[in-house]
């Protein structure tokens, strides 16, 4: 279990608040509210990490 999913599960749990996680898992909480987003919209499957590459070139 990576450490994304284990704060997806201890988020689910309820067993701590957001910020809290935050600060056990060293991330922001900006980034920890784009986990939980992904996570609602695409479940476990949302989790990692997706390409920073455009999809269209500006021309």
């Amino acid at each position: 279990m990576n450490w994304k999913q284990e704060f997806i599960l201890l988020w689910k749990a309820e067993k701590r608040t957001g910020t809290s996680l935050c600060e056990m898992f060293l991330v922001s909480r900006l980034t920890a509210y784009t986990y939980i987003k992904r996570y609602k919209q695409f479940g476990f499957a949302g989790l990692p990490e997706w390409s920073r590459m455009l999809f269209c070139l500006p021309t």
